[in-house]
């Protein structure tokens, strides 16, 4: 945090935690950082069965090296760390990287999620939430 600025990416990857942190700098009141998450989980139950997330003990580059010889839309949604990878994109897709890198020797797990959160999956929901979030104004002084 940089003041009463939050810089989503750095550290801890929760979009709650985020929001959270950004109430307790000041930059958003309680009811506009309860009305950003309402929102926001609001919107993504559309996206309820539509992708897969799952995590790669691999670092990025390799992910993708291997992500571009597979067939199947799945990109890199995040990197959790240099040594771990996150994945995301089309159920059956993400199912078998994690076949393949399972039987190449990597650990690859399924992540409890049913939508590929963090890809372009989600910008479909992109005016929903703007809409929804109209009159939010936050405190960035």
């Amino acid at each position: 945090m940089d003041g009463a600025r939050t810089h989503p990416g750095r550290g801890g990857r929760s979009f709650t935690g985020e929001v959270a942190a950004a109430h307790i700098a000041g930059a958003l009141s309680l009811e506009d950082a309860a009305k950003v998450v309402a929102v926001r989980s609001s919107a993504v139950l559309d996206l309820a069965g539509t992708g897969a997330m799952a995590s790669i003990a691999s670092p990025e580059r390799a992910v993708r090296d291997r992500l571009a010889s597979s067939r199947g839309p799945v990109s890199v949604a995040a990197v959790n760390s240099p040594t771990n990878t996150v994945v995301a994109g089309a159920p059956d897709a993400v199912a078998r990287v994690v076949e393949e890198c399972e039987a190449d020797g990597l650990r690859a797990r399924t992540i409890a999620v049913d939508y590929a959160s963090h890809t372009a999956a989600v910008d479909v929901l992109a005016d929903r939430v703007t809409a929804g979030l109209a009159g939010v104004t936050p405190d960035v002084r």
